[in-house]
């Protein structure tokens, strides 16, 4: 075939162009271009320049290094396309969406119940249901960062979004009992209420097979182990420093705050199950 196609060319007053690679990179083609191959040895030499002639074009610039999956593919007749891969989407949608609103939404929840002063009314008791709510979503998020996911962190997970439903209701009622819950801080709590589902839908996604599995449809995995393919140190990094600056601080200043003032007004602090 190739022979015929530069006889062909030549014939036509024309020199055939060569082969070549426009991409010194080791790009993946997709595999929809290889799975027809001729039968015969010279049709699938020209076949195999053919497509990696196509699979080789010039890509788009992309992400930074290290982040998840490859941003962009190729398009149609071999040109390059930006498309993002779903998985690529919902991971970048996990990491730079779903996570900086949880901690942005969990410091203006707690601007809320600083303005509304909760040590003079709902105290100590509700200040230890805000820091079980967040460890209930920060151990599973941390999980799913650092971890390699597979069924046990998906229970870790599933246990982790259950039992913070649960404390979230509690905590509502109880300080609605105490005090005033201002419109804008009972908007708070619904984006702090859905951001764990958000979260925990995509993971799934991106685990589907380990999911399955826990009801019997696979092999389920439980092996608690480190990422084989960690995220980027900067984003680790920059996610710790947000969960403390944004979380731990304001929160155990909040705590600090309600058992001194009930210390200095002689009231003694509640058991968070009383």
């Amino acid at each position: 075939m190739a022979s015929s196609r530069v006889a062909d060319s030549e014939g036509n007053g024309r020199q055939a162009a060569p082969l070549r690679r426009r991409n010194p990179g080791n790009v993946e083609c997709p595999a929809a271009l290889q799975s027809r191959q001729p039968e015969s040895a010279d049709a699938v030499s020209a076949s195999k320049r053919q497509t990696e002639e196509r699979c080789t074009e010039p890509l788009p610039r992309g992400l930074p290094a290290g982040l998840p999956g490859r941003p962009f593919g190729h398009g149609r007749f071999g040109a390059a396309a930006p498309v993002m891969q779903t998985a690529a989407l919902l991971e970048l949608l996990l990491m730079f969406v779903i996570v900086p609103v949880w901690l942005v939404a969990g410091l203006g929840d707690y601007l809320c119940h600083r303005a509304m002063h909760i040590e003079h009314t709902s105290g100590v008791r509700e200040s230890l249901l805000h820091l079980m709510q967040f460890t209930l979503v920060g151990v599973p998020l941390l999980a799913v960062l650092l971890l390699e996911v597979d069924s046990a962190i998906l229970l870790i997970m599933f246990a982790g979004l259950a039992l913070h439903q649960a404390t979230a209701v509690w905590d509502v009622r109880y300080a609605n009992g105490t005090r005033r819950v201002p419109p804008v801080e009972q908007h708070i709590h619904g984006i702090l209420e859905m951001i764990p589902f958000a979260a925990a839908a995509i993971v799934t996604i991106l685990h589907w097979p380990q999911f399955v599995a826990l009801v019997g449809a696979g092999d389920a995995t439980f092996t608690i182990g480190l990422k084989r393919q960690p995220l980027p140190g900067w984003y680790i990094a920059g996610v710790m420093a947000g969960v403390a600056v944004l979380g731990v601080l304001p929160y155990g200043e909040e705590l600090l705050r309600t058992v001194r003032t009930a210390g200095t007004t002689g009231t003694k602090a509640p058991a968070i199950g009383s």
